[in-house]
């Protein structure tokens, strides 16, 4: 089964202050995967139900599913294909943002 999914096709502004981390959490996941990955966390994952239910004990409260399923899927010599896209900026407004809270507060 491959699993695919898009990577970053340009640069995209991280916020300084989380730049460090990203990096070091990269880099860990490239060394313990002996692969290069091209954005951990971004994109669309496609994969069989049954393989990631092997490793459902791995998935913690906590951290990101995305990055765990990753790590899993490369250590485990799944078929991995990045495959780079184009994404722009989110944009948000205080509308947006206001909608969404009385939305979550009505449910």
């Amino acid at each position: 089964m491959t699993w695919w999914w898009g990577a970053d096709g340009e640069v995209v502004e991280v916020p300084l202050i989380r730049r460090p981390a990203k990096w070091i959490i990269t880099r860990l996941a490239e060394y313990l995967s002996q692969q290069t990955i091209p954005d951990l966390n971004s994109g669309l994952r496609v994969f069989r139900k049954e393989v990631a239910l092997r490793f459902l004990t791995l998935y913690p409260d906590g951290f990101s599913f995305t990055t765990t399923i990753t790590l899993a899927m490369l250590t485990n010599h799944y078929r991995v294909k990045f495959i780079p896209i184009n994404y722009h900026k989110r944009w948000e407004s205080r509308r947006s943002i206001r909608c969404g809270i009385s939305r979550i507060l009505r449910f």
